[in-house]
């Protein structure tokens, strides 16, 4: 069992990452840190950006496992959006996550019945129960 955070790499993931620390203490499984980039990113590089920002998170010298997941062209495609929301849902059922935490962006009062794209499909698309974490 785990809980499952999925991540970019913005200072706002920092609030994702702490939520979903807080979730896996808890309940005493595992978190695992995923990350969804294009292949066009240098991926050792995407690993050291997310190691150092879970680092400012949770604090400490033992990182939770961290994926990052690669798509070729995933930006130069149409729905990106889908197939990062898939990447998400099918890691989730490969580690058998309790949980899948995932940021979204605030909303206007109005527009909170909206949530980002790639939360709000995660959200439909698995049956596992989803924490968003309220982002800048």
């Amino acid at each position: 069992m785990s809980i499952l955070t999925a991540v970019e790499n913005e200072d706002s993931a920092k609030a994702v990452v702490s939520t979903g620390h807080e979730l896996a203490t808890a309940l005493g499984v595992e978190q695992v840190i995923v990350h969804i980039a294009s292949s066009a990113t240098n991926s050792d590089r995407r690993r050291d950006a997310i190691e150092e920002l879970v680092r400012e998170a949770i604090g400490g010298d033992e990182l939770p496992r961290i994926e990052i997941r690669t798509e070729p062209s995933i930006w130069d495609r149409d729905r990106p959006s889908a197939r990062i929301a898939a990447e998400i849902t099918d890691e989730a059922a490969n580690t058998d996550a309790k949980y899948v935490v995932i940021g979204s962006r605030k909303h206007s009062p109005a527009g909170k019945a909206i949530l980002g794209n790639i939360a709000q499909l995660v959200l439909i698309d698995t049956s596992i129960p989803v924490v968003i974490e309220e982002t800048d």
